[in-house]
């Protein structure tokens, strides 16, 4: 089971890396959203993290186009930001497919929790 990180901060996301890597997942890490895109449909994730705010492309803009493609669409995504609760109650990462989403600091088991449901539900992706 792969889990891909996207977050431009190296730190927050290599220490999140080390604490999915200890629950037995293999962890990918990618720090620019342009190249993101790229990497999720080579590498095809079980599940991605997206941080919200990125430069070049922001995590609506990589949900956004990762749900076009029909090799991507179904991938569960997880919107983490300082603002989760805030993006979450307003329904703006649901409007862009994500699935679930996290706020920072992220408590590991928290979100080992959901990603363990994530990976045995469908996601929510706008593909067919």
């Amino acid at each position: 089971m792969k889990v891909m990180i996207i977050d431009d901060d190296v730190v927050f996301a290599s220490e999140l890396a080390q604490a999915i890597a200890s629950a037995g997942y293999a962890v990918e890490c990618c720090h620019d959203s342009v190249a993101a895109v790229n990497r999720v449909q080579a590498a095809k994730p079980d599940l991605m993290l997206l941080d919200i705010s990125m430069p070049r492309l922001n995590g609506y803009q990589v949900a956004y186009y990762l749900r076009r493609f029909q090799d991507t669409a179904k991938i569960p995504i997880v919107g983490i930001s300082a603002f989760a609760e805030k993006l979450e109650a307003n329904g703006t990462g649901s409007a862009f497919g994500m699935d679930a989403f996290m706020a920072k600091p992220i408590v590991p088991e928290a979100l080992l929790a959901l990603i363990g449901r994530l990976v045995q539900a469908p996601a929510a992706g706008i593909g067919p």
